[in-house]
C-alpha cells in the first residue's frame, strides 16, 4: 500500500476532513522523507480544539498508524518542554510534514511560535543524581566481575548508553533513543535535514560508533574511562546506589507501550542482522530487568531464569523469544492492548 492510499483510508475511516474538532493534520516522518520500509509506521499529528491530548495507534492493513492529537489548549506549553529538553519533536512535526488540513491557518500559527521560539535547556538535579547512581551500579559490576564475555558486553553497552545520555544532557542535544543511535550517527547529515535534531559533532559520533565494536576489555576500559572525562565524572567517586525517581513509578502504562514499541524495533535489528543489533537487545534488556520489580513473587523466579538465559543467549529467534517472554511477565498486570491503544497522556 502506498502512502497516500494509507493517509486516505486513515482520513476516511476517522472523519479527519468533517470533523470540525480537529483543526489541523500533519503527517510526518520516514514515510513523508522518502525514507520509508515497506512497513514502516506512518506518523500522525493532530491539532484538536478539545480540552485533553493524547498518544493513540491504530492498524490499517497492517500498517501501524502513530498518531498524536494535541489540544490547543496545550501545544504551546508542550512546544516550550521542547524547547527546554532540546528534544526538536515540533520543528521536525511543524518544518518538515506535509499539512493536510489546517482550519483557520492554525498549523501556521502554530508553525510561526514553534520557529521563533528561543531553545533553552535544563538540567534536573534529581535525574543527573539518579543516572549517576545507575552509572555507579553498572562500573563497580564492570570491573569487578571476572571476565564473562556476555556479561561483559551487557554491562559495557549499558554503560556506554548511559554515559551517551548524561552526554546529551550536559550539552543540550536532541533526545535520540537507543534504537536509533546507530544509525542517527551514520547519516547525521540526512537526520539532521529532515528531522532537525542536534546531534553531536563528527568527532564524537565516530568515537561512539567504534566503541560500539570494540571487543576487548582492556581497550573497553580506556573508552569508558574517556567517555566519562567527556562528562566531567570520575568513575573512582562514582557511588553505587539503588535510587528510584517517583516520576519514573508515574504512567507505566505509557512507559508500557513505548517499550514494547522499542522492543519491536530491537526485534527487526536481531532479525535483520543490524550492525548494531548487540547494543540495542543488551539495553532493551536492562530496560526489563529494571521494571522486573513489577512481576510477582510466583512468577518472579521464572522471570529470572528467563533473564538469566536472555544474558547468555547468542541465537537470534532465542533472543527474540525471551525478550518477549520477559515483557509478557512485566507488563501482565496492565491491560493494554498494544494493537489499537488510546492512553492520555497530558
Amino acid at each position: 500500500m502506498t502512502t497516500r492510499e494509507l493517509i486516505q483510508k486513515f482520513q476516511e475511516q476517522n472523519a479527519i476532513m468533517e470533523n470540525k474538532k480537529i483543526m489541523g493534520m500533519i503527517v510526518y516522518g520516514r514515510r513523508i522523507n522518502n525514507l520509508a520500509k515497506e512497513n514502516s509506521d506512518l506518523d500522525v499529528f493532530l491539532i484538536s480544539s478539545g480540552n485533553n491530548s493524547y498518544k493513540g495507534m491504530q492498524t490499517i492493513d497492517g500498517v501501524k498508524i502513530d498518531i498524536n492529537i494535541v489540544s490547543l489548549n496545550h501545544i504551546f506549553s508542550l512546544i516550550e518542554q521542547d524547547h527546554r529538553e532540546n528534544a526538536s519533536y515540533y520543528p521536525s512535526v511543524f518544518n518538515t510534514g506535509v499539512v493536510l488540513k489546517n482550519e483557520e491557518g492554525v498549523v501556521d500559527f502554530i508553525k510561526d511560535r514553534v520557529n521563533e521560539h528561543e531553545k533553552f535547556s535544563t538540567l534536573k538535579r534529581e535525574m543527573q543524581n539518579y543516572e549517576e547512581a545507575n552509572l555507579g551500579n553498572l562500573y563497580m559490576e564492570f570491573i569487578n566481575m571476572s571476565r564473562d564475555t556476555i556479561y561483559d558486553d551487557y554491562l559495557y553497552y549499558n554503560l556506554l548508553e548511559k554515559i551517551r545520555t548524561n552526554y546529551f544532557y550536559l550539552h543540550n542535544y536532541s533526545r535520540v533513543g537507543f534504537n536509533k543511535v546507530y544509525d542517527c550517527f551514520r547519516n547525521s547529515q540526512c537526520i539532521n535535514t529532515y528531522y532537525q535534531l542536534k546531534l553531536p559533532d563528527r568527532k564524537f559520533m565516530d568515537f561512539y560508533l567504534e566503541a560500539l565494536f570494540e571487543k576487548d576489555y582492556k581497550a573497553r576500559l580506556e573508552i569508558l574511562n574517556n567517555m566519562f572525562a567527556m562528562i566531567g565524572i570520575n568513575p573512582d567517586l562514582l557511588y553505587s546506589e539503588k535510587v528510584y525517581l517517583d516520576e519514573y513509578c508515574s504512567g507505566l502504562d505509557l512507559k508500557m507501550v513505548y517499550l514494547r514499541e522499542k522492543i519491536a524495533k530491537v526485534e527487526m535489528s536481531l532479525i535483520s542482522e543490524h550492525p548494531a543489533s548487540d547494543y540495542v537487545y543488551y539495553v532493551a534488556l536492562y530496560r526489563l530487568q529494571n521494571l522486573m520489580w513489577l512481576i510477582n513473587d510466583e512468577e518472579s523466579h521464572d522471570a529470572m531464569e528467563e533473564f538469566s538465559k536472555a544474558l547468555l543467549s547468542t541465537d537470534i529467534d532465542a533472543r527474540i523469544k525471551s525478550l518477549e517472554n520477559i515483557f509478557t511477565y512485566v507488563s501482565k498486570s496492565f491491560n493494554i492492548d498494544f494493537d489499537n491503544y488510546l492512553i492520555k497522556k497530558y
